[in-house]
């Protein structure tokens, strides 16, 4: 494309970004869903006694 001037400017407001994004073709739009994240870890009573040090004495900043 000879002699074609394009702006590319960052949008200033998030009004402006959701616009822009409402501008994206349905063909670019990803076709898979997202993948979910793994389920957490139920804690154990190891865990329980592995983090009670750490808050030990924490009550005097709540």
């Amino acid at each position: 494309m000879v002699g074609v001037s394009i702006a590319i400017s960052d949008p200033e407001t998030m009004t402006e970004l959701i616009a822009d994004c409402k501008c994206i073709p349905d063909t670019l739009h990803a076709e898979l869903p997202l993948p979910q994240p793994p389920a957490a870890r139920r804690w154990t009573h190891d865990d329980i006694c592995k983090c009670a040090p750490q808050v030990d004495g924490m009550e005097m900043f709540v």
